[in-house]
């Protein structure tokens, strides 16, 4: 039979941010039990006290202090490069033929410039440095470009081989981001390297908040 921390713990993660702002002591456990008490009964279909309902609250709490997946997979502040002048495209799948691909890395070849291509079912967006837009200009017809973005910058965090092993990682990098508001352009991983690209406007504030996250 369904119990009170299992309601507890179900409303609590429809509720953005909140398990953080509960194990940071940010909340009144007293008053977000009040606020939940009328849910928790109605899922129940039965009267519950508002102890029950705060003791629910304080387990949460404490098995959110008790569990740091950045503490738990780095064990000091990871390498963390910044590139500018960046911009970014997407075009339709269908027109990033072979022939194109291997002219873009030829392109890439000559100067070394920052590049990365994420495919996916229909499309496929090309981050690079912004040397490279006229030559990509070049290989895209106007018609195929679904969208383009300039005055870009990236974040690429090199990662622990065991990142992939401990879950809530990336969410916790994501979280500090969204948090302040920073808005993302696009998420590019590999096995030991997060990429996530900014607007230039967003850049320092981003790197100052994931410095203080792995510092913490």
């Amino acid at each position: 039979m369904i119990a009170v921390p299992e309601v507890v713990k179900k409303l609590i993660k429809k509720i953005p941010f909140i398990e953080e702002s509960i194990s940071e002591g940010f909340i009144n456990l007293s008053s977000l039990a009040r606020k939940l008490k009328p849910q928790i009964e109605n899922e129940l279909m039965k009267e519950v006290t508002e102890g029950s309902v705060i003791m629910a609250l304080k387990r949460i709490e404490q098995s959110k202090k008790r569990f740091s997946p950045i503490k738990k997979a780095f064990s000091s502040s990871p390498d963390i490069l910044v590139r500018s002048n960046l911009f970014s495209i997407t075009v339709k799948r269908l027109d990033f033929t072979p022939d194109k691909h291997k002219r873009l890395l030829d392109y890439n070849k000559e100067m070394e410039y920052f590049l990365t291509i994420s495919q996916s079912e229909f499309e496929t967006t090309i981050t690079g440095s912004e040397e490279l837009q006229n030559k990509l200009k070049t290989l895209f017809s106007t018609n195929t470009i679904i969208v383009e973005f300039h005055k870009l910058s990236s974040i690429t965090i090199r990662l622990t081989k065991n990142v992939s092993t401990i879950h809530g990682v990336y969410y916790h990098i994501l979280k500090t981001l969204a948090w302040e508001g920073i808005n993302m352009i696009e998420l590019i991983s590999t096995y030991t390297e997060l990429t996530i690209i900014l607007s230039k406007d967003d850049i320092e504030k981003a790197f100052s908040r994931l410095k203080e996250l792995f510092e913490d």
